[in-house]
Protein backbone atom coordinates (compact mmCIF):
# COMPACT_ATOMS: atom_id res chain seq x y z
CA UNK A 1 0.00 0.00 0.00
CA UNK A 2 1.20 3.04 -1.04
CA UNK A 3 0.58 5.74 1.77
CA UNK A 4 2.86 8.01 0.90
CA UNK A 5 0.83 8.38 -2.72
CA UNK A 6 -2.98 8.03 -0.37
CA UNK A 7 -1.98 11.50 1.61
CA UNK A 8 -1.04 13.25 -1.51
CA UNK A 9 -4.82 12.69 -2.99
CA UNK A 10 -5.94 12.92 0.64
CA UNK A 11 -4.34 17.09 1.03
CA UNK A 12 -5.80 17.79 -2.47
CA UNK A 13 -9.35 16.07 -1.07
CA UNK A 14 -9.35 18.01 2.34
CA UNK A 15 -8.41 21.16 0.70
CA UNK A 16 -10.44 21.31 -1.97
CA UNK A 17 -13.50 20.86 0.54
CA UNK A 18 -12.02 23.42 2.73
CA UNK A 19 -12.34 25.75 0.11
CA UNK A 20 -16.45 24.65 0.04
CA UNK A 21 -16.54 25.20 3.33
CA UNK A 22 -15.10 28.77 3.22
CA UNK A 23 -17.33 29.46 0.56
CA UNK A 24 -20.15 29.25 3.13
CA UNK A 25 -18.13 30.24 6.05
CA UNK A 26 -17.46 33.95 3.81
CA UNK A 27 -21.18 33.86 2.94
CA UNK A 28 -23.25 36.88 4.53
CA UNK A 29 -25.41 34.40 6.27
CA UNK A 30 -25.69 30.52 6.92
CA UNK A 31 -28.60 28.35 8.57
CA UNK A 32 -27.16 26.48 11.61
CA UNK A 33 -29.59 23.62 12.44
CA UNK A 34 -29.12 21.04 15.57
CA UNK A 35 -28.65 17.21 15.41
CA UNK A 36 -30.10 14.77 17.53
CA UNK A 37 -27.50 14.76 20.08
CA UNK A 38 -27.72 18.47 20.32
CA UNK A 39 -24.61 19.41 18.46
CA UNK A 40 -25.01 22.25 15.62
CA UNK A 41 -24.07 21.64 11.70
CA UNK A 42 -24.51 23.97 9.33
CA UNK A 43 -24.60 23.74 4.91
CA UNK A 44 -20.58 23.49 5.61
CA UNK A 45 -20.45 20.43 7.16
CA UNK A 46 -22.88 18.54 5.01
CA UNK A 47 -20.88 19.88 1.74
CA UNK A 48 -17.63 19.34 3.23
CA UNK A 49 -18.66 15.83 3.84
CA UNK A 50 -20.46 15.51 0.67
CA UNK A 51 -17.38 15.78 -1.42
CA UNK A 52 -14.82 14.23 0.53
CA UNK A 53 -16.68 10.65 0.22
CA UNK A 54 -17.43 11.01 -2.63
CA UNK A 55 -13.66 11.56 -3.92
CA UNK A 56 -12.82 8.87 -1.35
CA UNK A 57 -14.80 6.37 -2.51
CA UNK A 58 -13.98 7.31 -5.94
CA UNK A 59 -10.13 6.76 -5.43
CA UNK A 60 -10.34 3.63 -2.95
CA UNK A 61 -13.63 1.74 -3.45
CA UNK A 62 -12.38 -1.02 -1.27
CA UNK A 63 -11.56 1.09 1.83
CA UNK A 64 -14.33 1.08 4.28
CA UNK A 65 -15.92 4.40 5.82
CA UNK A 66 -16.64 6.55 8.98
CA UNK A 67 -17.60 9.73 9.16
CA UNK A 68 -19.50 12.49 11.23
CA UNK A 69 -22.04 13.41 8.66
CA UNK A 70 -22.96 10.23 7.09
CA UNK A 71 -25.18 7.07 7.87
CA UNK A 72 -22.76 4.29 9.74
CA UNK A 73 -23.16 0.84 8.77
CA UNK A 74 -21.57 -2.45 10.12
CA UNK A 75 -20.12 -3.20 6.89
CA UNK A 76 -16.93 -1.21 7.70
CA UNK A 77 -15.91 -3.24 10.90
CA UNK A 78 -15.11 -6.19 7.99
CA UNK A 79 -12.30 -3.87 5.85
CA UNK A 80 -8.50 -3.66 6.71
CA UNK A 81 -8.85 -0.23 6.18
CA UNK A 82 -11.31 2.33 6.71
CA UNK A 83 -11.21 5.93 6.04
CA UNK A 84 -12.28 7.88 9.74
CA UNK A 85 -13.57 12.08 8.27
CA UNK A 86 -14.82 14.46 10.37
CA UNK A 87 -15.66 17.14 7.49
CA UNK A 88 -15.76 20.17 9.93
CA UNK A 89 -14.29 19.52 13.04
CA UNK A 90 -15.26 22.82 15.46
CA UNK A 91 -18.38 23.54 14.08
CA UNK A 92 -19.61 25.69 16.94
CA UNK A 93 -15.96 27.75 16.03
CA UNK A 94 -17.28 28.28 12.67
CA UNK A 95 -20.64 29.48 13.67
CA UNK A 96 -18.37 31.93 15.85
CA UNK A 97 -16.06 32.87 13.12
CA UNK A 98 -13.11 33.10 14.70
CA UNK A 99 -11.60 30.77 12.04
CA UNK A 100 -10.53 27.82 14.18
CA UNK A 101 -12.27 25.09 12.69
CA UNK A 102 -10.56 21.76 10.55
CA UNK A 103 -10.73 19.58 8.02
CA UNK A 104 -10.10 16.27 8.99
CA UNK A 105 -9.31 13.35 7.37
CA UNK A 106 -7.54 9.86 8.77
CA UNK A 107 -7.01 6.39 7.26
CA UNK A 108 -6.77 3.48 9.87
CA UNK A 109 -5.49 -0.02 9.14
CA UNK A 110 -6.32 -2.64 11.35
CA UNK A 111 -7.82 -0.56 13.95
CA UNK A 112 -4.78 1.94 13.89
CA UNK A 113 -3.98 5.62 11.80
CA UNK A 114 -1.80 4.87 9.21
CA UNK A 115 -2.28 8.08 8.17
CA UNK A 116 -4.11 11.64 9.03
CA UNK A 117 -5.04 14.91 6.97
CA UNK A 118 -5.92 18.06 9.40
CA UNK A 119 -6.56 21.31 7.17
CA UNK A 120 -7.20 24.86 8.90
CA UNK A 121 -9.08 26.48 5.75
CA UNK A 122 -9.06 30.49 6.93
CA UNK A 123 -5.24 29.84 7.79
CA UNK A 124 -4.51 27.45 4.56
CA UNK A 125 -2.43 25.44 6.43
CA UNK A 126 -2.23 21.93 6.49
CA UNK A 127 -1.17 19.38 9.21
CA UNK A 128 -0.01 15.59 7.74
CA UNK A 129 2.00 12.18 8.13
CA UNK A 130 2.09 8.73 7.24
CA UNK A 131 2.77 5.75 9.59
CA UNK A 132 6.60 5.75 9.95
CA UNK A 133 6.84 9.10 7.64
CA UNK A 134 7.25 11.47 10.07
CA UNK A 135 4.88 14.62 10.58
CA UNK A 136 4.89 17.81 7.96
CA UNK A 137 3.39 21.13 8.10
CA UNK A 138 2.33 23.25 4.65
CA UNK A 139 1.20 26.91 4.58
CA UNK A 140 0.04 29.14 2.23
CA UNK A 141 3.74 30.12 1.17
CA UNK A 142 4.49 26.41 -0.20
CA UNK A 143 6.64 26.70 3.08
CA UNK A 144 7.09 22.71 4.21
CA UNK A 145 8.45 21.37 7.47
CA UNK A 146 8.91 18.23 9.08
CA UNK A 147 7.79 19.05 12.38
CA UNK A 148 8.76 17.47 16.06
CA UNK A 149 6.83 17.62 19.18
CA UNK A 150 8.55 19.30 22.23
CA UNK A 151 10.90 17.93 24.49
CA UNK A 152 9.74 19.94 27.86
CA UNK A 153 9.45 17.88 31.13
CA UNK A 154 9.26 20.53 33.11
CA UNK A 155 5.46 21.84 34.01
CA UNK A 156 6.65 25.10 34.46
CA UNK A 157 8.09 25.34 31.13
CA UNK A 158 4.95 23.52 29.23
CA UNK A 159 2.00 25.39 27.22
CA UNK A 160 -1.17 23.64 28.00
CA UNK A 161 -3.92 24.13 25.36
CA UNK A 162 -7.46 23.83 26.10
CA UNK A 163 -10.95 23.71 24.49
CA UNK A 164 -12.51 27.43 23.92
CA UNK A 165 -15.91 25.04 24.14
CA UNK A 166 -15.65 22.16 26.53
CA UNK A 167 -15.27 23.50 29.96
CA UNK A 168 -14.04 21.57 32.75
CA UNK A 169 -14.25 21.60 36.40
CA UNK A 170 -11.67 18.45 36.17
CA UNK A 171 -8.83 20.47 34.34
CA UNK A 172 -9.73 23.43 36.74
CA UNK A 173 -8.65 21.02 39.58
CA UNK A 174 -5.32 20.58 37.72
CA UNK A 175 -4.51 23.95 36.72
CA UNK A 176 -5.34 24.90 40.46
CA UNK A 177 -2.53 22.59 41.80
CA UNK A 178 0.05 22.45 38.80
CA UNK A 179 1.69 25.38 37.59
CA UNK A 180 1.82 25.17 33.58
CA UNK A 181 3.63 28.20 31.89
CA UNK A 182 0.99 28.94 29.87
CA UNK A 183 -2.46 28.03 29.33
CA UNK A 184 -3.80 29.10 25.63
CA UNK A 185 -7.36 28.44 24.25
CA UNK A 186 -7.68 27.15 20.98
CA UNK A 187 -11.00 25.03 19.09
CA UNK A 188 -11.09 21.78 17.30
CA UNK A 189 -8.39 19.95 16.50
CA UNK A 190 -6.08 22.32 16.01
CA UNK A 191 -4.83 22.10 19.77
CA UNK A 192 -3.26 18.57 18.93
CA UNK A 193 -1.52 19.98 15.94
CA UNK A 194 0.10 22.58 17.78
CA UNK A 195 1.76 19.95 19.93
CA UNK A 196 2.96 17.94 17.32
CA UNK A 197 4.16 21.26 15.83
CA UNK A 198 5.97 22.01 19.55
CA UNK A 199 4.04 25.23 19.67
CA UNK A 200 2.29 23.48 22.98
CA UNK A 201 2.92 20.37 24.98
CA UNK A 202 -0.26 19.22 26.94
CA UNK A 203 -4.16 18.50 25.65
CA UNK A 204 -6.56 17.32 28.50
CA UNK A 205 -10.04 16.34 27.55
CA UNK A 206 -11.93 14.69 30.05
CA UNK A 207 -15.40 14.25 27.86
CA UNK A 208 -16.73 12.20 25.26
CA UNK A 209 -15.35 12.39 21.89
CA UNK A 210 -15.76 9.93 18.53
CA UNK A 211 -12.89 8.14 16.71
CA UNK A 212 -13.49 11.49 14.12
CA UNK A 213 -12.87 14.00 16.42
CA UNK A 214 -9.06 12.63 16.64
CA UNK A 215 -8.28 10.23 14.48
CA UNK A 216 -6.38 12.45 11.88
CA UNK A 217 -4.69 14.37 14.33
CA UNK A 218 -3.80 11.52 16.43
CA UNK A 219 -1.71 9.93 13.37
CA UNK A 220 0.35 13.52 12.60
CA UNK A 221 1.25 13.70 16.44
CA UNK A 222 2.33 10.50 16.97
CA UNK A 223 5.15 10.92 13.84
CA UNK A 224 6.01 13.58 15.52
CA UNK A 225 6.86 12.37 18.31
CA UNK A 226 3.96 12.94 20.79
CA UNK A 227 1.46 10.64 21.90
CA UNK A 228 -2.28 10.11 22.90
CA UNK A 229 -4.01 7.59 25.54
CA UNK A 230 -7.35 7.65 27.37
CA UNK A 231 -7.30 9.15 30.52
CA UNK A 232 -6.77 6.07 32.02
CA UNK A 233 -3.41 5.45 30.00
CA UNK A 234 -4.78 3.17 27.88
CA UNK A 235 -4.48 2.92 23.99
CA UNK A 236 -7.03 5.04 21.65
CA UNK A 237 -8.43 2.43 19.31
CA UNK A 238 -10.02 3.07 16.24
CA UNK A 239 -12.86 1.00 13.55
CA UNK A 240 -14.73 0.26 16.85
CA UNK A 241 -18.79 -0.89 16.67
CA UNK A 242 -19.54 2.09 18.67
CA UNK A 243 -17.02 5.00 17.52
CA UNK A 244 -17.95 6.43 20.94
CA UNK A 245 -14.58 7.15 22.99
CA UNK A 246 -15.78 6.98 26.53
CA UNK A 247 -12.65 7.65 28.34
CA UNK A 248 -11.41 11.07 27.29
CA UNK A 249 -8.00 11.62 26.19
CA UNK A 250 -4.66 12.78 26.69
CA UNK A 251 -2.24 14.17 23.95
CA UNK A 252 1.37 15.37 25.08
CA UNK A 253 4.65 16.10 23.73
CA UNK A 254 5.18 12.55 25.50
CA UNK A 255 8.36 13.68 27.61
CA UNK A 256 6.30 12.84 30.94
CA UNK A 257 2.82 11.56 29.33
CA UNK A 258 2.83 8.65 32.13
CA UNK A 259 2.72 11.55 34.89
CA UNK A 260 0.25 13.48 32.93
CA UNK A 261 -2.42 9.98 32.92
CA UNK A 262 -1.66 10.00 36.83
CA UNK A 263 -2.96 13.77 37.05
CA UNK A 264 -6.02 12.48 35.25
CA UNK A 265 -6.65 9.81 37.84
CA UNK A 266 -6.23 12.16 40.49
CA UNK A 267 -9.54 13.96 38.81
CA UNK A 268 -11.88 11.33 37.63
Amino acid sequence: MDYQQIVNDVKEITIDAGKKILDIYNSPDFEVETKSDNSPITKADKAANDYIVKKVREKYPDFGLLSEESKDTRERLEKEHIWVIDPLDGTKEFIKRNGEFTVNVGLVKNGKPVLGVVFIPVRNEVYYAVAGGGAFYENASGEKLNIKASSKSKYEEMVMVKSRSHASDKLKSILDKYNFKEVKDSGSSIKICLIAFGLADIYFRFGNTNEWDICAAHCVLSEAGGKMTDCHGNPLEYNKADPLNRNGFIASNNAVHEKFVQMAKEVI
